[in-house]
């Protein structure tokens, strides 16, 4: 792998050297970008689902084929999932899915794996596993109502 210094890789701050990072993406023939979302390329937010991307940078990834991924502790899927604020961005989910715009790679601690059409799996995770996993909010949220209620339950009272 050519590098555009003789500084060793560690040692460079591409954040601070631009050309140079430019530079070795141009002359790196198989590179691997693995990119972090939440405050990289989505701004942080106080309520997660007022999260927004631009929908050019979204689709510059498409660029860089199967050298991109993600990763993420969120989730591809979901209320709160990237995937949902992607169609957002582009106004159009039909044509989000028809050109392949979701963000390929793991989600949701490492559990959850898409491609960029937005198939979405669970390598490693059994479906057992995967059952109890669907029945945890529900047992959480009936948990904390009950915790939340008075601990007597008299008739008429």
């Amino acid at each position: 792998m050519p590098l555009a210094s003789s500084v060793p890789l560690h040692q460079q701050a591409y954040s601070l050297d631009h050309q140079s990072w430019v530079d070795l993406l141009a002359t790196t023939e198989n590179i691997l970008i693995i990119q972090d979302l939440d405050g990289v390329c989505m701004e942080l937010v106080n309520d997660p689902l007022q999260r927004r991307i631009d929908p050019g940078y979204v689709a510059a990834t498409q660029a860089f084929g199967d050298h991109f991924y993600v990763l993420t502790n969120g989730e591809h899927i979901g209320p709160r999932g990237v995937n949902g604020i992607i169609e957002k961005a582009f106004g159009d989910a039909a044509r989000v899915k028809a050109e392949g715009l979701y963000l390929p790679g793991l989600a949701a601690g490492g559990v959850q794996w898409q491609t960029r059409a937005g198939g979405v799996e669970h390598p490693g995770v059994s479906e057992a596993e995967l059952r109890f996993l669907e029945t945890v909010p529900g047992q959480v949220t009936e948990r904390i109502q009950q915790f939340f209620h008075p601990p007597f339950r008299m008739a008429g009272g």
